[in-house]
């Protein structure tokens, strides 16, 4: 059985490395063949085209272009978009779904923490605590 090919759009900085720290970098790379974007710099959509070609899995985070049928008409294998952030409204089309390739994204993992930090900034602004920091 050919090994899995997994395309990691993220760029390299701040944000790639708080989701792929050394172990799961390696953990990935056991699930298959990992390309990773090695610039610092987010794909173009024509660049998405170009490396999509032959990938099973893309691992996408925010400011990946779009999902629409041009990228994937290069994306002959594609049979899972993993997305990092909430939600994948921007990123994925009905031509996704259409596909039948599955999606899925960091929703339930984030959303616990999104609402504690709703609650929190709303009880601060109430209280006026910012008045209250000394900056």
């Amino acid at each position: 059985m050919e090994a899995l090919k997994i395309l990691v759009t993220m760029p390299n900085g701040e944000i790639f490395n708080t989701f792929f720290n050394d172990e799961l970098k390696s953990k990935l790379q056991e699930i298959g063949e990992v390309i990773w974007n090695d610039s610092t710099a987010q794909y173009t959509k024509s660049q998405l085209c170009e490396k999509i070609k032959d990938i099973d899995i893309c691992v996408t985070g925010w400011g990946t272009p779009t999902f629409d049928e041009e990228v994937l008409s290069y994306a002959n294998k594609l049979r899972l978009i993993a997305h990092t952030g909430g939600s994948v409204r921007p990123y994925v089309t009905d031509a996704v779904y259409d596909r039948g390739i599955r999606v899925v994204s960091g929703n339930e993992v984030f959303a616990e923490s999104v609402a504690e930090s709703v609650i929190a900034y709303a009880l601060a602004s109430l209280r006026d605590i910012p008045r209250y920091s000394g900056t």
